[in-house]
């Protein structure tokens, strides 16, 4: 399973808890062996091929059972930029990539995700209501 989120949330360690809150309620309510969250800015870009090198802020890949997957060997890897967004919304600095200890107690910080406070859209149902409205 593969989400995107956008956010307002310049600071990399921000981004890095969103991220993980939105990856760890993905595995809890959908039972998936891998997650891969994305971040972008909301000032970025939202086209699919677009959202890729330095669109990306931070990236996750959560597997709750290593064991289970052939993409990673962890449970949790970050990798983000160290930079804050430009006025486009990309992202160009130094890439981190954070130890599984310190994920760890990340994970056990951060509150549990109760659902999205942010606008999920289905695209095939956004690109209905814009035809409709004549956009």
């Amino acid at each position: 399973m593969i989400a995107v989120i956008a956010t307002d949330a310049i600071k990399p360690a921000d981004r890095i808890r969103t991220g993980m809150r939105m990856a760890r309620h993905l595995v809890e309510t959908s039972n998936p062996d891998l997650v891969i969250v994305q971040v972008v800015d909301h000032q970025g870009p939202t086209g699919r091929a677009e959202i890729r090198g330095p669109a990306v802020g931070v990236e996750i890949a959560h597997a709750p059972n290593p064991s289970k997957t052939l993409a990673t060997g962890k449970p949790w890897e970050v990798r983000y930029i160290d930079a804050l967004p430009t006025s486009g919304g990309l992202y160009f600095g130094p890439r981190v990539d954070m130890a599984l200890a310190e994920l760890e107690t990340i994970d056990h910080s951060i509150e549990l995700a109760e659902g999205c406070d942010g606008d999920m859209v289905d695209e095939e149902a956004q690109a209905v209501s814009e035809k409709s409205s004549g956009h």
